[in-house]
């Protein structure tokens, strides 16, 4: 330690901090606790955070903050704030439950098939997935896409 007049700096890292405030955004989720963002998918809707959709995905980070995207969005402000509303064309209830469920908790639960990893990495990378069926995706994306880790149960 070095003293030379200026006080000291003492550093704490708590290891479980960033896993332990996710499974805490997921309670509030789950609780209908904080949520500024409604994700509706085939008439079905979901409470989200904005934040915590925007950290864990490029495409509800580009909806969010008003970029292109192939969602429908929409801002209501109310006596609690603003509010947001994305409406999901491109995905079923079946697939999107998974993924909303992986970005609070990072456990993925689905059954490893070809749509299910365009889904994912539609998801993580604000790409739309219909370009990625479609094969207008470049190489190096269809790579990633296709480079899942999967674990099965």
């Amino acid at each position: 330690m070095k003293m030379s007049g200026m006080s000291q700096v003492l550093t704490h890292r708590n290891p479980s901090h960033a896993s332990e405030s996710f499974s805490r955004f997921n309670k509030l989720r789950r609780e209908g606790l904080l949520c500024d963002l409604t994700i509706l998918v085939q008439g079905q809707k979901f409470k989200a955070h904005k934040v915590v959709m925007a950290a864990c995905s490029d495409y509800f980070l580009t909806a969010i903050c008003g970029g292109k995207s192939t969602a429908s969005v929409s801002v209501s402000n109310g006596a609690s704030g603003s509010h947001m509303t994305i409406e999901l064309q491109y995905v079923t209830l079946r697939g999107f439950a998974p993924l909303l469920e992986y970005a609070y908790t990072s456990d993925l639960n689905v059954n490893a098939s070809r749509e299910c990893m365009f889904r994912i990495y539609a998801f993580e990378s604000a790409v739309d997935p219909e370009s990625i069926q479609a094969g207008q995706s470049s190489a190096s994306s269809w790579r990633q896409a296709v480079d899942v880790e999967w674990t099965t149960q």
